[in-house]
């Protein structure tokens, strides 16, 4: 019993001692009782952020259904009046070309025959006769040593404008062609009116709408190919009327006429 007490005391001094020496000296603790040191753990990547960008989608562009509209008969009808008249005057242009070139063919190939006394005039005239022979909305007279070419219906009633009417273009685009060819001869242009009375107008009376009706054909041969300062343009008014009585509608228009006259010396 007394011996085993001295050992224990010494073994708990001796273990006061190593616990008061380890907190008063820089002695290292055990190395059963030293923390082991961890090396840092590997820093994770950051995550990598893609950007997103939100996709455009592109318009297609979509053909549109074809629509089926049901012809309408009344203007199909309209539609086929228009191009048959529209095929006519084609025809009626091309059968005038081919009239002028057969003139001009035949002034060419024929000798120029010197005016005698007494019938060079005439044969003048008749000439410009059988060269406008056949042309459409135009019709030619002979008298004596003069020509004079008749342009019917060419305006409407109390109007100095022309019609728009492919005859009175063909005639008058012939006249003034024919003009060009015989600088010898005198052209006089004569406008004609109807016998209806003047109302509500720009003109005075017949006789000023005649007078204009005139200027206006010398402007336009002019405008073919005819030298202006060769045309001489009068109005009668309905003075000298083609038809007379004018009983009908027909009778008027054709009393709304214009004359072109080509005279020859003699």
């Amino acid at each position: 019993m007394n011996v085993a007490r001295p050992f224990a005391v010494a073994a708990v001094g001796a273990l006061a001692l190593v616990v008061a020496g380890c907190k008063s000296s820089p002695c290292a603790p055990p190395a059963c009782m030293a923390e082991v040191p961890q090396e840092p753990a590997a820093a994770c990547p950051p995550p990598s952020m893609t950007r997103y960008t939100p996709s455009v989608a592109r318009s297609v562009p979509v053909a549109p259904a074809p629509s089926y509209v049901k012809a309408d008969p009344e203007m199909q009808a309209k539609i086929d009046v228009l191009r048959t008249s529209v095929e006519a005057q084609h025809r009626q242009n091309a059968e005038m070309e081919a009239k002028i070139r057969e003139i001009e063919a035949g002034r060419t190939a024929a000798p120029v025959v010197a005016a005698s006394a007494g019938g060079g005039g005439e044969s003048s005239a008749r000439r410009i006769a059988e060269e406008l022979k056949g042309v459409p909305g135009a019709s030619v007279l002979v008298e004596g040593s003069s020509a004079i070419v008749v342009i019917t219906d060419s305006f409407d009633s109390g109007v100095d404008r022309l019609k728009n009417n492919p005859d009175v273009r063909s005639g008058l685009r012939a006249v003034a062609m024919a003009v060009a060819r015989h600088p010898e001869a005198r052209v006089t242009i004569t406008g004609h009116t109807d016998s209806v009375p003047i109302q509500r107008s720009k003109w005075a009376d017949n006789n000023a709408l005649s007078q204009a009706r005139a200027e206006m054909v010398a402007k336009t041969l002019a405008a073919g190919g005819a030298p202006r300062e060769r045309l001489t343009v009068k109005g009668v008014g309905s003075a000298d009327p083609m038809v007379s009585p004018e009983k009908t509608a027909s009778d008027r228009a054709k009393n709304r006429r214009v004359e072109v006259q080509f005279s020859f010396a003699k």
